[in-house]
């Protein structure tokens, strides 16, 4: 009889080996990344319908596991279907930490439909404008991409590229084409014989996945040819909305209170402000004394249960507290404006800040 593979998987580089991660995703290829499950639920709306129900193993593994959940290190084990490379670029977007380089078109194929997979707003809108930064060079990879997952409005602003650089089609068949279907290619040929001239109904792919899942106006579909600068402005706006759903989403989730010295108070998720400060992740782990609150007390509406209180001012706190989300780069040229922002962030070590503001 067969003996069992008992080899434990070995973890994933920094930052995803913390050892007060909560939660393990488990890569293809046996790769372990300890991570914070708020994070993910804040990120993704698929894993946290997942962990709210607390049957994670079972939800994201494609097999079911007759023995049970799988533990390690007193953290359920998720099995995911994507290998560690592509999870690791994965979450490093939806991370408080620098944006990863996509800059391998066959890996962010991968990142994309993971990203898709996971409904993770802001990895679906940076993966899709570095999709589209690849059109110039090649123009029929992305295409080919793009409606293999379903997204119209870079299908369509690649098929553009096309019809401008008078590509042949016959002459180019790149890798990525070998899993498009005849129906993809057909309507393809067509958007081409018609130089993009198309009805308002026309679609190269069937059915798209982007403008079912937007808020936002896609352009329009019988543009001639629709500009590669109005759909980089479309998927900025989708970044826009992906940023205003992570805010709703923390304020939600938030656990801690922190007050300025000008008496403001601000929601955050201690999770965030741990990992991208030491030093406040120090003193949340010695504030042991939890908040109470008084009867009638309206003053905050949240799950906080932890007061902090720094000595810098309402503007300033802020500022560092929105330095310490994945999407911190937003506002930096607002934040430079405060007079102590730097002070501040070389006084709390917050690395990933301190590199965001020297870019701009």
């Amino acid at each position: 009889m067969a003996q069992p593979n008992l080899e434990i998987p070995c973890y994933a580089s920094s930052p995803f080996n913390d050892s007060d991660g909560d939660l393990i995703l488990r890569s293809s290829d046996g790769v372990d990344f300890r991570v914070f499950g708020v994070i993910l639920r804040l990120a993704s709306p698929f894993f946290a319908s997942m962990l709210e129900v607390g049957r994670a193993s079972h939800a994201a593994a494609d097999v079911s596991h007759p023995g049970g959940d799988v533990v390690r290190d007193g953290c359920p084990v998720v099995p995911v279907q994507e290998d560690s490379n592509t999870l690791d670029l994965l979450l490093r977007i939806v991370y408080p930490v620098k944006d990863p380089v996509l800059d391998d078109l066959a890996r962010l194929q991968s990142v994309v439909a993971a990203a898709l997979k996971y409904d993770m707003e802001e990895a679906i809108a940076l993966s899709s404008m570095t999709l589209l930064s690849f059109a110039p060079q090649k123009a029929f990879s992305v295409w080919a991409i793009a409606v293999r997952n379903r997204l119209e409005v870079e299908a369509r602003a690649a098929a553009d590229e096309i019809n401008r650089q008078q590509i042949s089609v016959l002459e180019n068949f790149p890798p990525a084409m070998q899993e498009v279907n005849a129906g993809s290619y057909y309507r393809l040929l067509q958007y081409l014989s018609l130089k993009g001239q198309v009805g308002e109904n026309f679609e190269l792919c069937c059915p798209p996945i982007i403008q079912a899942n937007s808020r936002l106006a896609a352009p329009s579909s019988n543009a001639s040819p629709a500009s590669n600068e109005k759909v980089l402005l479309y998927l900025q706006g989708l970044a826009v909305e992906a940023r205003q759903e992570r805010i709703r989403r923390s304020e939600s989730l938030s656990d801690v209170i922190c007050r300025s010295s000008d008496g403001q108070e601000f929601l955050a998720v201690k999770a965030f402000l741990a990992f991208a400060s030491p030093v406040i992740a120090a003193m949340v782990t010695d504030t042991v004394i939890p908040r109470t609150r008084d009867a009638g007390d309206e003053s905050v509406a949240s799950n906080a249960n932890t007061d902090l209180t720094f000595e810098e001012d309402g503007d300033t706190l802020k500022a560092l507290i929105d330095l310490c989300y994945p999407d911190a780069g937003d506002d930096a040229q607002e934040y430079l404006t405060l007079p102590g922002i730097h002070d501040a962030v070389e006084k709390y070590g917050m690395k990933n800040a301190r590199e965001i503001l020297q870019r701009e």
